[in-house]
């Protein structure tokens, strides 16, 4: 994906009031994004609570999919027939990125079983869904996958290189706040790595998502966590989820122009 930025657009829950309103909310911050030149990253049902598809709410608005500016997450709480679906439906609107993860199966949603995928496993996760689509749909995708910094770092190391083995083409880690060194095993294997950014203001819904405690910092200020995580991974992508896009994307823009201006000026990276 040729762009330092990847930012989650979340489509409309199903079970939303005014789903024409909320499909054109999506549809405005589809557009910014991509107008800005970023990537667009939508995810799959996340924290267990069913949205519409990326597809459907897609093809409604007549949207397009710009060549690698459009990642869509898989995880797998789906049955094997709406997997298939939810892939071929990407490669018709010219999606060539996914994200894929073991997801949360709140809302009573169906788990696809080993079986079904060919998959030798007691139950499917990310590697799992790596080699399923690797093997049935050949080339037709670069697959991300992701790291937790807050999980156990061996195990999450191991882990990481089972899903680079499987045919994984980039890491995507949980958001990290200030100076978090766990972060850093994530480019271990290789890979191209987004680091996640954290752009609101509320820590303790970061904690909910991560599964752990992150120091909830008062002051914390979004905009300069992201450009402190700039500067300190000068090499690496980043990966925006919980952005205000009301007051924060001409934001996120300047810190773009501002490192990369700075570094260009300092020693000649940029």
């Amino acid at each position: 994906m040729n762009s330092k930025y990847l930012v989650e657009v979340l489509t409309p829950k199903s079970s939303v009031e005014d789903p024409e309103s909320a499909i054109c909310i999506f549809a405005e911050r589809y557009k910014a994004v991509i107008d800005a030149g970023w990537v667009v990253s939508i995810p799959d049902n996340p924290m267990g609570v069913v949205r519409f598809q990326a597809a459907e709410v897609m093809r409604e608005l007549g949207l397009t999919a710009p060549e690698g500016k459009v990642l869509l997450h898989i995880n797998t709480f789906h049955t094997r027939k709406s997997l298939d679906e939810i892939i071929e439906a990407a490669i018709d609107m010219n999606v060539g990125h996914l994200m894929l993860v073991s997801g949360d199966g709140g809302g009573g949603l169906p788990r696809v079983e080993p079986a079904e995928l060919g998959v030798d496993a007691k139950v499917v996760t990310s590697v799992g869904l790596l080699e399923y689509i690797s093997r049935e749909y050949p080339g037709k995708f670069e697959l991300g996958v992701a790291f937790n910094p807050y999980e156990p770092a061996d195990h999450e190391l191991l882990k990481l290189k089972q899903k680079a083995a499987a045919g994984a083409a980039f890491v995507v880690t949980q958001p990290v706040v200030g100076l978090d060194l766990r972060v850093l095993p994530g480019a271990r294997v290789g890979l191209p790595v987004y680091v996640g950014a954290w752009m609101s203001k509320r820590l303790e819904l970061l904690s909910k998502c991560v599964g752990t405690q992150v120091p909830d910092w008062q002051l914390y200020d979004p905009m300069e966590n992201l450009f402190f995580l700039h500067r300190r991974h000068k090499q690496w992508g980043f990966y925006i989820s919980m952005v205000g896009f009301k007051t924060q994307l001409r934001g996120i823009a300047d810190i773009l122009e501002r490192d990369t201006s700075e570094c260009a000026v300092c020693c000649g990276c940029g």
